[in-house]
């Protein structure tokens, strides 16, 4: 069951997403070879989907399922089981086991963008200027607008993140 949730995310969150962001780059607006652009693409894009994820994992959670229920009745009837941390090896041991036993490897993603503030107090600046700036929507009006296909309002946060970016960092 669990898998069918990811057709949900993607259509109700991670291609809204995108489609906005195709659309500022074939418009020019904006240049994801540029560093501080990647960076802040990133730090508003996992911004929203982590409050998208939350909402769809609830509304999930809350709906029926033909002959099984509701999944958050099956968790207060005890109907699933609990895991820990402790079911599951360490990182490197996993990835040696998925190596040795299914034969799969992974693919080493190189870091998508660096940290372009000079400083913490600087990041904590700018951040503040834009929470200022897009208080009108706040995050989760922007994640409103960027899933119902007006995706104006989180391109111009996004422009504007990038523009004060631009100030504080050399």
């Amino acid at each position: 069951m669990v898998e069918r949730i990811w057709p949900e995310m993607n259509n109700r969150l991670n291609y809204p997403l995108k489609a906005a962001l195709v659309q500022m780059v074939e418009n020019g607006q904006l240049d994801m070879d540029d560093n501080v652009s990647r960076f802040c693409t990133s730090n508003l894009c996992i911004q929203l989907v982590k409050l998208g994820m939350t909402r769809i994992i609830n509304s999930w959670n809350f709906h029926s399922i033909p002959g099984k229920g509701m999944p958050n009745q099956r968790a207060d009837n005890k109907q699933n089981a609990e895991v820990t941390e402790q079911h599951f090896p360490p990182s490197a041991e996993a990835v040696q086991l998925y190596h040795q036993e299914v034969g799969g490897t992974f693919t080493h993603i190189p870091k998508f963008s660096v940290n372009p503030f000079p400083s913490q107090l600087a990041q904590k600046q700018c951040e503040d200027e834009l929470t200022r700036d897009i208080a009108a929507f706040g995050i989760s009006g922007l994640l409103d607008n960027v899933v119902n296909r007006n995706y104006l309002p989180f391109q111009q946060a996004l422009n504007t993140f990038i523009t004060k970016t631009n100030r504080y960092c050399p």
